[in-house]
């Protein structure tokens, strides 16, 4: 059975529920660990992990993104974790 133009934006509604949803634990995760940096005295930046995490994404990808679309969104989530990081370690409110 095809599913109505309704029903897929439905769907996809809550598929961006859950991405909110786990986008959220990942900035708090990247808190955590900014946190633990810190008491390290280790910088935030680190590029390297950074290149293990997007060659992960790229090598998990099962479409039907293409490998550039899917590291340009995780980039993104890179860059914004990187951000809640520095400023967790500020002390500073993210919201």
């Amino acid at each position: 059975m095809t599913r109505t133009l309704d029903e897929l934006r439905a769907l996809i509604d809550e598929i961006d529920q859950q991405l909110v949803e786990l986008i959220s634990r990942r900035g708090e995760a990247a808190v955590e660990i900014g946190q633990a940096k810190a008491e390290l005295k280790r910088d935030i930046l680190d590029s390297r992990r950074e290149d293990a995490v997007l060659s992960h994404v790229e090598n998990a990808n099962p479409g039907p993104l293409s490998d550039d679309d899917l590291r340009r969104i995780f980039e993104a989530l890179v860059a914004a974790c990187t951000a809640v990081q520095e400023r967790g370690a500020d002390g500073a409110e993210g919201q």
